[in-house]
């Protein structure tokens, strides 16, 4: 079984989402963390064939995976049809693990971000702002 294999099947398991808060984040992230450049591909491939649920909990695992894989995997699930998955992408880019690292992204992050912040509710606007602001677009 590829280290992806394992990672795909445990996001998959029925867990409550106590558990899930105190344990499978960080069962996920260990796993998470031991990718190659095989299993970066599978995710990459793959995603956006899982359940939304699945999709939530990798969301919120990318914020412990090598940053140069999981930021371009972050800006492709942020600018998803579904607001909640585009949601907790942005809300992953701006954790504190994730603040500090350079982001560079397209016209599309741009416009999708501008979308969610005019859907939400003020503090939460106020994070997607910051967002905006520290990513890098080509010009217009």
């Amino acid at each position: 079984m590829s280290v992806f294999e394992e990672f795909d099947e445990y996001l998959g398991e029925e867990v409550s989402l106590g558990f899930w808060s105190e344990m499978g984040v960080d069962n996920a992230a260990r796993i998470i963390v031991e990718f190659a450049p095989g299993d970066w591909s599978a995710l990459k491939s793959c995603w956006h064939e899982r359940s939304k649920e699945w999709v939530k909990r990798c969301i919120e695992v990318l914020e412990y995976a090598d940053s140069k894989q999981s930021i371009p995997l972050l800006l492709e699930m942020l600018t998803h049809y579904d607001d909640d998955v585009s949601q907790r992408a942005a809300d992953t880019l701006e954790t504190n693990r994730l603040r500090a690292v350079s982001i560079e992204a397209n016209l599309q992050v741009k416009s999708r971000l501008e979308k969610l912040i005019q859907n939400r509710p003020q503090i939460d606007a106020e994070t997607d702002q910051a967002l905006l602001s520290r990513i890098q677009f080509p010009p217009a």
